[in-house]
C-alpha cells in the first residue's frame, strides 16, 4: 500500500534494444575488431600467415564479448544505444579513411601515407567515433532510424561529393583522383550535418528512409551511363551538366 503524501508517481519503463539492434552493434564491433588487429600486424611486420592471423582474431573476438558484456551488466542496453555506438564507428571509420585518401592522393609520392597510415586513421576515427555514438546514444537516446538515416545521407553525400569532384577534374585519373576524394570528404561532412541536424527534430520512419534510398538508386541508374560517357572526355560538358 502507498502510504506518501502526495499522489504516486509512474515512470514508464525504459524501451530496450531489439534483438536486430544489438545484432547491428556485435558486427560492426567484430569489423572493428578484425580491422584492428590486421593494423596492428603491419605495425609490428609480421609476415607469417600463421602468426598474422592470430590478432584479427583475437580482436575479433574481444570486441563482440564487450558488446555482449556491456549488454549484459545493463540488463539490455536501452533502445537506440547499440545502433547510435554502431553508426558513430561506421562514420568514424568513414572519415578517417576521406582523410588518408585525400592526404594520398593529394601528396608527392615520398610524403604519401601508405598502409599503416590507413590503419591508424581507421583505427582513430573508429574508435573516436564509437566513443562519440556512445555519448550521443546515452544523453541523446535517439532512435535507430536516426542513425541509420545519418548513416545513409553520410553515404548518398559522399558518392555525389566525388562525382562533382570528378566533374570538377580535368586530365586522366592519375591527375583527377584527388578532385574526386576531396569532394568526397567535403560530401561526407555534409551528408552527416545535412542529416543530424533535422533528426534532432525530426524521426524519419524506416519507409521512408527506404524511399530515399531508392530514389538515390533509380538517380544513379539513370544518370551513370552519361556521366561515364562525359568521363571520356574533357570534363568541361560533365561539370556543366552537374551543375
Amino acid at each position: 500500500q502507498w502510504c506518501g503524501y502526495g499522489p504516486p508517481t509512474y515512470s514508464p519503463p525504459k524501451r530496450k534494444r531489439t534483438g536486430l539492434e544489438i545484432g547491428y552493434l556485435y558486427g560492426t564491433a567484430a569489423a572493428w575488431g578484425v580491422g584492428t588487429g590486421i593494423w596492428l600486424d603491419f605495425e609490428a611486420e609480421v609476415d607469417n600467415p600463421g602468426i598474422a592471423i592470430i590478432m584479427p582474431a583475437i580482436f575479433g573476438a574481444l570486441a563482440p564479448l564487450g558488446v555482449f558484456i556491456a549488454d549484459y551488466v545493463m540488463d539490455d542496453m536501452p533502445r537506440g544505444l547499440p545502433a547510435s555506438i554502431a553508426t558513430g564507428i561506421w562514420l568514424g571509420a568513414g572519415l578517417g579513411m576521406g582523410i588518408w585518401a585525400v592526404q594520398n592522393t593529394t601528396s608527392s609520392s615520398s610524403n604519401e601515407w601508405g598502409f599503416k597510415e590507413f590503419g591508424r586513421a581507421e583505427f582513430v576515427g573508429s574508435t573516436a567515433g564509437g566513443a562519440l555514438g556512445a555519448l550521443a546514444g546515452a544523453l541523446l537516446e535517439p532512435s535507430p532510424k536516426t542513425s541509420m538515416f545519418t548513416l545513409s545521407g553520410a553515404t548518398w553525400a559522399t558518392l555525389i561529393g566525388g562525382a562533382f569532384g570528378g566533374a570538377a577534374s580535368e586530365g586522366d585519373w592519375s591527375r583527377s583522383n584527388h578532385y574526386v576524394m576531396v569532394g568526397g570528404l567535403v560530401g561526407y561532412g555534409v551528408g552527416v550535418l545535412g542529416t543530424a541536424i533535422p533528426s534532432l527534430a525530426w524521426v524519419p520512419s524506416w519507409s521512408q528512409i527506404g524511399a530515399m534510398w531508392a530514389g538515390f538508386g533509380i538517380g544513379v541508374a539513370a544518370t551513370t551511363p552519361i556521366y561515364l560517357v562525359y568521363l571520356a572526355v574533357p570534363r568541361s560538358p560533365l561539370l556543366a551538366a552537374a551543375r
